[in-house]
């Protein structure tokens, strides 16, 4: 298990598993298009778990580009990397993604707790304005998630 104390092993851990989920989702998609002989649009609104399934993944590719632009500027438990680790958890955890949210605390456990970065203003408010963003939309995809299962 000493693999997993190596600190940059889990951060390219976590945006793996975000990528890698994404690339299986969407050639899942593609299979089915194809093995039911129907469009990509048609599959979609046919059957909306694909939708929110879809939404989903599009979530996470969107994580995954804001964590890749975090890990540029911060490094740290007490930096902007922290904060937004502990973000991801949030997140992960209202889309359901319980191995998201295992990966994203155990990126954020094991950082560094060192704190002599400096972001811009411009680039703090760049991250959080994209958290916000995708919060709201992952609030509205565990909204449609929830509306979906209790019409089934």
């Amino acid at each position: 298990m000493s693999f997993l104390k190596a600190k940059p092993f889990m951060k390219h851990l976590l945006m793996g598993y975000w990528l890698v989920i994404s690339a299986f989702f969407f050639l899942f998609l593609l299979f089915t298009s194809v093995l039911k002989g129907q469009t990509f649009t048609i599959l979609l609104t046919s059957n909306p778990t694909y939708t929110v399934s879809l939404l989903v993944t599009c979530l996470l590719l969107m994580m995954t580009s804001l964590f890749y632009y975090v890990r540029q500027i911060s490094n740290s438990k007490q930096g902007l990397l922290g904060k937004f680790l502990l973000f991801a958890i949030v997140q992960q955890l209202l889309l359901f993604n319980f191995p998201g949210v295992l990966l994203a605390y155990l990126s954020y456990h094991f950082l560094d707790s060192h704190d002599c970065e400096n972001p811009t203003t411009k680039q703090t408010w760049i991250v959080w304005a994209s958290a916000f963003a995708l919060l709201l939309f992952s609030l509205l995809v565990t909204f449609l998630n929830l509306r979906l299962k209790g019409l089934n």
